[in-house]
Formats: C-alpha cells, sequence, structure tokens
C-alpha cells in the first residue's frame, strides 16, 4: 500500500490555480469556489505527516497547487513508486512559487517544484536553489479555438499544422498577462509567419477569466492552461488549436516545466535520497508515457473533486509531456530562460546533474 500523504499549508485549498501555472504571472492570489486544488486527503492546514514507517526515509516535496501538470509526482505517490524506492514521501502544497522556495529554505521541506525560471532568479539572493530533475518536459501552455472561429476557417484539431498556425491570423488572442503569457502568444503567430503587432490582436487575460471571454464572444482564441483548457474543450466552447505541450513547436514549448530544486549545501549527505527520489519519478514518467491512465488514476486519488472528464481530457493533453526520465538539458532550459524573457545564466549554476547520472 502506497504512504499516500498529503499537507495543505494554510489558505492554500481555496487560492486558485492562476497564481502558479503561469510561473507566477498571476500578481495577486485570487479565491475561487470550486477547491479543485484540495487533495485527496482533504488534511487540515495544521496537520503534520507522521513519522515514516520502518525502514523508509521521508522526504517532503513542497508544491505550488498546478495539479495535473504535475502528474508525474502524483503518479510517484499515489502509485507506490516512491515507496518501492525506500521513500515515506510527504507532498506538501504550498501556495505561490516563492511560498514554496521559502519553504525548503526554512527547512520544512526537503525539495521545491517550481518553475525553472524560479531557480534562475533565486540565483541573485543569498540562498540560490539549484535543479536537480525536471517533473514534466514541455509547456503547460497550449492554444485553443472558439468552435465557431474554427468552423469559419475550415479548422479542425486534426488539420495540417500549417493551417492551423495560418488560422491564428485576424483572431482575438487571449494570453496570460506575465512575460510566459506574452512570449508564447508572440512566439506562436511568428511561428506562423505573422506580425504580432500586425496581423493577430492579442489580449492580455489573467487566466482564470479566458474561458468566460471565450464563451462570451470577447476573444476568438486563447494561449492558456489547466483547467481551464480542459473546462472549454469538453463543454465544447472550443477545440485545441496548438498543441505545445505535446509537442508541436518544440522550439517554443520544449522545456521543463516544473523542475525540482533545493539549496546546494543541502545536497551533501543526502545523495543516497535524493538519487531514490529521482529513481522513482523516472520510474513514474516512464509508466505514464507506457500508460497515461496510470496518471489519470493517481489524479482521480488526489484530486476527488475533479470532474472525470475535465481530469480525462487534462491527462490527454498533459500526458504526452511528461519526459522519458528527469535529465534537464541545457537546450531545454536555455528555451525556458527565453521563454521567461532571462538570458545568459550558466546552465551549471541552474542544474545539477549528477545525481541522475549515479541514479
Amino acid at each position: 500500500m502506497p504512504s499516500s500523504r498529503y499537507v495543505v499549508w494554510p489558505a492554500v485549498a481555496l487560492l486558485s490555480f492562476v497564481l502558479t501555472a503561469c510561473g507566477g504571472d498571476a500578481a495577486t492570489p485570487t479565491a475561487e469556489a470550486t477547491p479543485t486544488v484540495a487533495p485527496a486527503a482533504s488534511p487540515s492546514p495544521t496537520d503534520t505527516p507522521p513519522p515514516a514507517p520502518a525502514g523508509l526515509s521521508s522526504v517532503s516535496i513542497a508544491l505550488p497547487p498546478v495539479g495535473i501538470q504535475t502528474m508525474a509526482l502524483h503518479t510517484a505517490l499515489e502509485g507506490g513508486f516512491f515507496e518501492q524506492h525506500g521513500l515515506d514521501v510527504t507532498l506538501t502544497v504550498v501556495g505561490t512559487p516563492m511560498d514554496v522556495m521559502r519553504a525548503v529554505r526554512m527547512g520544512r521541506s526537503d525539495l521545491a517544484v517550481v518553475p525553472p525560471h524560479q531557480v534562475a532568479n533565486s540565483l541573485s539572493s543569498p540562498r540560490p536553489l539549484v535543479a536537480i530533475g525536471a517533473i514534466g518536459g514541455s509547456t503547460q501552455l497550449n492554444v485553443v479555438i472558439a468552435t465557431a472561429a474554427a468552423a469559419q476557417r475550415g479548422l479542425t484539431a486534426d488539420s495540417p499544422l500549417e493551417e492551423r498556425l495560418l488560422g491564428l491570423k485576424g483572431l482575438r488572442l487571449a494570453h496570460p498577462p506575465g512575460p510566459l503569457g506574452v512570449n508564447t502568444a508572440r512566439a506562436v503567430v511568428e511561428a506562423a509567419g505573422l506580425d504580432p503587432a500586425q496581423d493577430v490582436e492579442l489580449v492580455p487575460t489573467a487566466g482564470a477569466d479566458e474561458a468566460g471571454a471565450l464563451r462570451e464572444g470577447t476573444i476568438d482564441a486563447f494561449v492558456g492552461h489547466h483547467p481551464y483548457l480542459e473546462d472549454v474543450i469538453v463543454d465544447g466552447t472550443a477545440i485545441m488549436l496548438l498543441h505545445l505541450t505535446g509537442g508541436e513547436l518544440p522550439s517554443i514549448g520544449g522545456f521543463p516545466n516544473q523542475v525540482l530544486a533545493l539549496s546546494p549545501d543541502a545536497i551533501a549527505g543526502k545523495e543516497d535520497v535524493l538519487r531514490a527520489v529521482l529513481a522513482a519519478l523516472q520510474d513514474a514518467q516512464q509508466a505514464i508515457r507506457e500508460d497515461p491512465t496510470v496518471a489519470t488514476r493517481a489524479l482521480a486519488a488526489a484530486f476527488p473533486d475533479l470532474s472525470a472528464a475535465v481530469l480525462e481530457q487534462g491527462v490527454s493533453i498533459y500526458a504526452p509531456g511528461v519526459p522519458a526520465s528527469p535529465v534537464i538539458t541545457e537546450e531545454a532550459y536555455q528555451t525556458a530562460l527565453k521563454i521567461f524573457g532571462l538570458s545568459d545564466v550558466p546552465f551549471a549554476q541552474l542544474v545539477n546533474s549528477s545525481l541522475i547520472d549515479a541514479s
């Protein structure tokens, strides 16, 4: 029986996915009526996990409430992969990426789950972090188009990529307002050979508001993420136009969307445990690639309030972006930094790959 344990820090269960789904694009917390981020165990905010069972090493991983995008972690936990590698893992849902990093720096968690640019940003702080492995291998942003707009252009989700790209012309294209959203929207338009300033109308829109705007007809398409993508596809409002997570346009979307990180000085003496964490994560990643329904089952246990239709649609969107291993390449990390508007950060300062090489 896997040791499936979750802890939620105060108020996190009321935070919207939008806080973290775009790498910190949202400026302020947003209340959400449906607590879709609440984990399966529904612990009270003050709960702490019991001691690890005999023979298992205890590991606490802090993560923001991003849900489906961290499916490999939930699969490793719910599928028993952590336990198979001698680990008793607790996933601590904390809040924003800054809160996650603070949890590690305070010693309340052993590992942090953060977007890749947060590791780069941490290098200027007195207590920087280093990434040791990737959880997801592709961007969490994709492009959907209103069903009516797609029909007017004769487009389907299976139309040739070139036709779908050219279908962007003349659209009112919404995107999250932060660097990731802005740069992704501009990059997909430019990939079509179009001018973002002339050929489309880019509309900065909070992730939580994009679905409503599409239903109201004030936009024609949006660059967005879970759970808003799934909602509009499931109810028939939209179809997938560009599946960036699935590998379309890899120069834009081919980067780790969430990484495991910790303080460099915290590695010494914990190498074996960290190797075990990464080995279990890799087992889960490979299991998902072989059979995505293992992720569906794990996420259903972790997020029981998420509807089955949205969950299945989400897995179909995000499972193709799960990498074969947690290895982070320099090319992929540089792609991430570029899309987040960063550059000239030495890879050796960002990533410690030795733990995966030895696992």
